[in-house]
């Protein structure tokens, strides 16, 4: 899968935040998004971007990132339909799957990640936000 990651200054970023910051792996997506202007004139608040209930929440702020980036309005954004932001984001959660699935499971096991509610997800949310940023790049830069 890292053969097909294509934003490795991107992904030092977010371990940066991570390791550094004392972020999680969602803050540090939301953290990232506005200082590197893909949030630009976001009209949102940080805490409004992070995603709280079911599931993986790093991975959920990341969609609400991603689909936030395509409501945006002005120079720098997207021109994609809220269809085709969609149908990417569901592309983004296939390479996403199959990163989980193929990753080396002997890995060590990192504290559980802070306001996830999935059994395990700490190498998701800890380890996997910058792939999961690389992952929603890709796509932006497809549709830009």
């Amino acid at each position: 899968m890292e053969k097909f990651l294509k934003f490795p200054n991107a992904r030092l970023s977010m371990y940066n935040l991570i390791a550094n910051s004392g972020l999680s792996g969602s803050e540090a997506l939301v953290q990232f998004a506005l200082e590197s202007g893909l949030l630009h004139k976001c009209g949102r608040a940080m805490g409004d971007l992070i995603a709280i209930g079911e599931g993986c929440q790093c991975l959920s702020t990341a969609k609400n990132v991603f689909l936030e980036h395509f409501e945006g309005k002005g120079e720098g954004y997207s021109t994609a339909t809220t269809s085709s932001a969609l149908e990417a984001w569901r592309m983004i959660e296939r390479e996403y799957d199959s990163y989980i699935e193929s990753r080396d499971q002997s890995s060590a096991i990192a504290p559980e990640a802070e306001g996830c509610e999935v059994t395990g997800c700490a190498q998701a949310c800890m380890n996997c936000a910058p792939v999961l940023l690389d992952l929603i790049l890709q796509q932006i830069r497809r549709y830009t």
